[in-house]
C-alpha cells in the first residue's frame, strides 16, 4: 500500500499486515501485535495467496484492501527495456489484481472494501490523507441481536442505494441515455459515458443466483450458521446483490430461489437483506 498509507493505518490504530519487495519498507513499520510484515515477490496467483493467508490466520479477518499502484511512475515507461516494462506491469497490475481476488472470499464475510490508490513515485514524499477505510469502522449503536459490520461510507454515486431502504425502496442506478444499469452505482455509465446516471426504485425482488452458508463465527457472539445469497435483480439487468438471507432455515436457500428485500437500519445506512418469498 505504500509507506506513507502504512504509517497512516497504523497510527489510526488499525491491525496492518504490509505486503511488499522491498524489505526495508516493511522493516520501518516495526512489528508488533498490530503489525505483520509479508515479503512478497509477484510471481503469480500462488505468490499473493500466501501473504492473505498469512493475514487472515493471525487477524481471523480482512476489512479493507489497500492497493497503493505506482503504475504511472515516468521511469518506467520512458526509455525503459521491453523486460522493464514487462515486470512493472506483473508487479503492479497483474500483482494487485492476483491480491484482490484472493481476498474477495474474506471480505465478502466482512462486508471489506478495496481501495486502490495512485501516486506519482517521482515526486516529493509528503503527508498523505488517510484513505476511507482507514478511518475506525463506523459501528451501530443500536442493539443487535447479530454483531454489525463496518458500515459503507456514503458517497454522492452510492448514497441513493445505502438510504433507500428509508422509503422501503431497492433503489439502482439507471443510464438515462442506453437504460444500463448500473451496479455498484457509478457517476458515469460504463456503457455509453454518459453522466445521466439516476436511481430508479425497482421492485426489490429476485431469483438465488449462488449462495454460500457461512459457519465460521468471524467476530464474537456471531450467531452461526447463516446463508448469504448473490440475487439477480428484477427489473435490472445484469445486477446482482449480494446479502444476508434472515427469515428462514440456511440450509433451505436453494438457487432459483425467490427472494424479496428487506432492509436493516444501522445509523444513517439501510441494509439489504433477503427474504424467500411463499
Amino acid at each position: 500500500m505504500g509507506r506513507h498509507f502504512a504509517h497512516a493505518f497504523v497510527n489510526a490504530g488499525w491491525r496492518v499486515a504490509a505486503i511488499a519487495r522491498s524489505s526495508a519498507v516493511l522493516a520501518s513499520l516495526g512489528h508488533d501485535d498490530r503489525t505483520i510484515a509479508l515479503p512478497c515477490k509477484v510471481t503469480g496467483p500462488a505468490s499473493v495467496n500466501r501473504p492473505v493467508v498469512g493475514t487472515v490466520n493471525p487477524f481471523d479477518r480482512l476489512d479493507p484492501v489497500v492497493a497503493n499502484v505506482a503504475i504511472f511512475r515516468l521511469f518506467a515507461f520512458e526509455g525503459a527495456s521491453d523486460a522493464v516494462i514487462r515486470d512493472h506491469i506483473e508487479v503492479n497490475v497483474l500483482g494487485a489484481s492476483w491480491t484482490i481476488r484472493a481476498a474477495i472470499p474474506h471480505l465478502h464475510a466482512t462486508r471489506g472494501q478495496i481501495e486502490a490508490h495512485f501516486h506519482h513515485r517521482d515526486l516529493p514524499d509528503r503527508d498523505c490523507n488517510l484513505p476511507a477505510a482507514a478511518k475506525p469502522p463506523r459501528q451501530s449503536n443500536a442493539k443487535e441481536t447479530v454483531p454489525m459490520p463496518a458500515l459503507p461510507e456514503l458517497t454522492p454515486e452510492n448514497t441513493p442505494f445505502w438510504t433507500g431502504g428509508a422509503q422501503g425502496e431497492l433503489r439502482i442506478a439507471f443510464c438515462a441515455d442506453c437504460a444500463r444499469a448500473i451496479h455498484p452505482p457509478q457517476l458515469v455509465c460504463p456503457g455509453c459515458l454518459s453522466e445521466r446516471v439516476e436511481p430508479r426504485a425497482v421492485p426489490g425482488t429476485g431469483t438465488v443466483y449462488t449462495f454460500t452458508i457461512n459457519h465460521q463465527p468471524w467476530v464474537p457472539d456471531l450467531d452461526v450458521p447463516f446463508a448469504i445469497a448473490v440475487v439477480e435483480i428484477d427489473g435490472a439487468p445484469n445486477v446482482r446483490i449480494t446479502a444476508r438471507v434472515v427469515g428462514s432455515d440456511p440450509e433451505s436457500v436453494h438457487i432459483g430461489q425467490r427472494m424479496t428485500v428487506i432492509f436493516h437500519q444501522a445509523e444513517d445506512v439501510w441494509l439489504p437483506q433477503w427474504r424467500p418469498l411463499p
